[in-house]
């Protein structure tokens, strides 16, 4: 099985959630469990827990002995047997972090995952908090997905992929801009909220006014808070472009 490009999907909110950590494990179990691809690995961050990746079983216990409580960001991973790093070697990674906002990523090996499976954890994962913001995207394992979402460097990059994560990571950190409505970058799927739809990109006209002129492209309701616009992908360059005029994109 070659390792070299994940589906993923990372989803934000500006405000903390008060989450329900067992009912996480368990629609992250369901999801991983129907790939055949069960977690064997856990990651734990809060006071009273690992500091380091422990199996499954042991992160368990670590779980059941705290009561559930006290986590700040819990990471799920499938890793194949015999490896030594697992949180470098994963084929599937389902993550929460509720430190400095609420924020699920999922990633899943792209000779595995199919589009059809994909649309639906994506259904889950947006169905499980309030989102304001999420994309869809394929990435590199070297190139590190789980990096990008949290605006960290890692991998060979250009200079322009680099300089555009650092401004993604400096905005998340104070303004966390599409909280009113700005976008990472274009993407094949954009999860959006009202408030982007209703971004004026200039005086009487919104994002909702370009999209309803952007041919091939798709806009739907997700569900009661986000809504999905979808992009084939040799429409991106040429959106982004378009919208480049304008300042919406957090990465301009």
């Amino acid at each position: 099985m070659k390792r070299v490009t994940s589906k993923c999907v990372a989803l934000h909110n500006k405000q903390k959630s008060i989450v329900d950590i067992k009912l996480f494990l368990k629609m992250g179990m369901d999801i991983l469990n129907s790939l055949d691809t069960a977690p064997n690995y856990i990651g734990l961050m809060g006071k009273g827990y690992p500091s380091k990746i422990v199996s499954f079983s042991r992160g368990i216990k670590s779980l059941e002995k705290n009561n559930y409580e006290g986590i700040e960001a819990i990471n799920l991973f499938h890793v194949l047997p015999n490896s030594d790093s697992p949180a470098y070697d994963w084929l599937f990674m389902l993550g929460l972090n509720i430190l400095n906002e609420t924020r699920i990523f999922f990633a899943g090996n792209d000779e595995i995952i199919d589009d059809i499976s994909m649309e639906e954890i994506v259904k889950k994962l947006a169905g499980f908090a309030e989102f304001e913001y999420g994309y869809v995207f394929n990435r590199r394992y070297d190139e590190g997905p789980e990096f990008y979402v949290a605006g960290a460097i890692y991998g060979d990059l250009s200079d322009e992929e680099s300089e555009q994560i650092t401004k993604w990571l400096k905005d998340s950190y104070v303004k966390k801009s599409y909280s009113f409505g700005k976008l990472r970058d274009i993407y094949s799927c954009n999860l959006l909220s009202q408030a982007h739809l209703d971004f004026e990109l200039e005086k009487n006209y919104k994002l909702a006014d370009f999209i309803s002129k952007t041919s091939n492209t798709t806009l739907s309701k997700a569900n009661s808070s986000l809504f999905e616009w979808r992009i084939p992908g040799s429409e991106i360059a040429q959106i982004k472009e378009d919208l480049l005029k304008y300042d919406i994109l957090i990465i301009k």
